[in-house]
């Protein structure tokens, strides 16, 4: 990108002119740190601007077939199933998330995400508080499932948007969890 290396921008190869063009007038961030090493972690204290330590946390289980479960798991397995790993989670976390607060506000707020073949981000559990359109890829094909799906499902929720109304739009992919997305 040509706003953090001058041999892509205007007299380089050129290669994000509008991005560029729209970073002239942003501020732009040379380092980024995260909450934490896990989405679980570090999206809900993006998402509620707030450090990991003052988020309220809950203790959920994954089983092999990547299903989360919250205590008590033994009714809820399938047959076959087991428990393989436990997360904290911020689920029921009191502190209203960015997108609460924007709709709140009147803007229209729309998410997209991946998650790859684990439920953290699923409907249901949090993740799609406060957003006025919530659209998860995870039940596409695992053919149609790559950060190219993921950007044209968010270019599509960009078409819903009310023409009159200001938005807000979070886009999570998973390419970056592997090298072959």
């Amino acid at each position: 990108m040509g706003v953090y290396n001058a041999a892509y921008g205007a007299k380089g190869r050129h290669t994000t002119p509008n991005i560029d063009r729209f970073a002239l007038g942003s501020s732009t961030f040379d380092h980024a740190y995260t909450a934490g090493g896990w989405t679980s972690i570090s999206v809900p204290a993006l998402m509620r601007g707030l450090y990991a330590r003052r988020l309220r946390w809950t203790r959920y289980y994954e089983t092999s077939r990547f299903a989360i479960l919250r205590a008590p798991v033994e009714a809820k397995l399938r047959p076959g199933e087991r428990v393989e790993r436990s997360f904290l989670f911020a689920y029921d976390d009191p502190h209203p998330s960015l997108a609460q607060r924007l709709k709140r506000r009147g803007m229209f707020t729309a998410a997209v995400v991946d998650d790859g073949v684990s439920e953290i981000m699923r409907p249901g559990v949090s993740a799609d508080l406060g957003f006025s359109l919530f659209r998860s890829i995870d039940s596409m094909p695992a053919s149609n499932r790559t950060d190219a799906d993921t950007t044209n499902t968010a270019l599509s929720t960009l078409r819903r948007v009310p023409s009159n109304q200001r938005f807000f739009m979070w886009v999570h992919y998973f390419g970056v969890h592997s090298p072959d997305q």
